[in-house]
């Protein structure tokens, strides 16, 4: 069960990811990137 939602909260950073690279002039794209960059690396330290 945690691991299913570790995986979800990587995949809800992707679809951030995705949308930050959609939408690279705003601020909060910018922030939300870095704080996913975190949680991705995260990530892989986890698993």
């Amino acid at each position: 069960m945690h691991r299913f939602q570790v995986e979800n909260r990587f995949l809800a950073g992707l679809r951030v990811l995705l949308r930050a690279l959609a939408h690279p002039q705003s601020p909060e794209h910018r922030s939300g990137l870095h704080l996913r960059a975190h949680t991705l690396s995260a990530y892989h330290h986890h698993s």
